[in-house]
C-alpha cells in the first residue's frame, strides 16, 4: 500500500490555507465595513453642501452658515481619515491574499508530489507483477521442456 512520506505537511499545509482563508474573508468584511462608513461620511458631505447652497440664497444667521461650514470641514476630515482607514484595510486584504497564494502553491506542489508518488508505486507493482507472470511462465516452459 503506498504511504505518502509527507502526509502530515501536506495536511498542516491544508489547515494552513483554510485558516488564510478565513483571515482574508474577515478582512474582505473589515473592508466593506469601512467602505460604507466612507460612502456614509461622503453622503452626508454632500447632504450639507446642498443644504448651504439652498440656504445661502435665504437670509440666515451667519452663525448657522458657519456652523455649517465647521461640520463640513469636521466632514471633510472624517472623510480622510475613512479613506486612510480604507486604504489600510484594502492594504491588510492584498497581503492576505498572497499569502493565501503562496500557502496555495506550497499545497498545490505537495500534492503533485503525492500523485508522481503514487503513479510511481503503481508503475513499480506492475513491473513486479510483470516479473512474477514472467517467472511464472518459465518456470512452465521449463517444466514442460522437462517432461519432453
Amino acid at each position: 500500500m503506498y504511504k505518502f512520506r509527507l502526509e502530515t505537511i501536506l495536511n498542516h499545509r491544508k489547515n494552513e490555507e483554510e485558516k488564510l482563508q478565513k483571515e482574508l474573508s474577515d478582512f474582505n468584511l473589515v473592508l466593506l465595513d469601512e467602505q460604507k462608513k466612507e460612502e456614509i461620511i461622503a453622503k452626508n458631505k454632500k447632504n450639507v453642501i446642498s443644504n448651504l447652497q439652498e440656504n445661502s440664497t435665504e437670509i440666515i444667521i451667519r452663525e448657522l452658515i458657519l456652523m455649517g461650514y465647521d461640520y463640513l470641514n469636521k466632514l471633510d476630515y472624517d472623510l480622510k481619515e475613512q479613506q486612510m482607514k480604507v486604504t489600510i484595510a484594502e492594504n491588510e486584504v492584498n497581503v492576505k491574499k498572497q499569502e493565501l497564494t503562496k500557502a496555495l502553491k506550497k499545497r498545490k506542489i505537495l500534492e503533485k508530489l503525492k500523485i508522481k508518488g503514487l503513479e510511481n508505486y503503481k508503475k513499480k507493482i506492475l513491473k513486479d507483477e510483470m516479473i512474477f507472470i514472467n517467472e511464472i511462465a518459465i518456470n512452465r516452459f521449463n517444466r514442460i521442456s522437462l517432461e519432453k
